[in-house]
């Protein structure tokens, strides 16, 4: 009985430690920010999105999410930001894409509620 507790109370002890470790920003699909990945900047990506939607008439209440997006070999290549924005008298969200190498910000859908 004692092996089998012991057992058991490692087996949570590990499963605990992966939950503790955040996935790497250098997999392909990772979907979360990074702390710091060289020359990727978040905040240039938000600010290119938020602008182009004030540029298409729209008012940018927030940003709501913003996930990094990579190519098949890991290497950062853009963002996809989530701005919840406004447009006579409608709030709805809006998806920006954010591409580094052109540092181009595209509207790509828009969905009024």
């Amino acid at each position: 009985m004692r092996m089998a507790t012991a057992f058991a109370v490692l087996g949570i002890f590990a499963l605990a430690a992966c939950e503790l470790e955040p996935p790497p920003p250098d997999r392909p699909g990772w979907g979360g920010r990074p702390p710091h990945h060289g020359q990727v900047n978040i905040e240039r990506a938000e600010r290119a999105c938020v602008a182009q939607a004030q540029r298409q008439g729209l008012r940018v209440r927030r940003i709501v999410q913003t996930d990094i997006v990579t190519d098949r070999r890991g290497r950062v290549i853009g963002t996809h930001t989530i701005l919840r924005v406004s447009r006579g008298g409608r709030i709805y969200p809006v998806r920006c894409n954010y591409t580094f190498d052109t540092r181009t910000a595209r509207i790509t859908s828009l969905r009024p509620a």
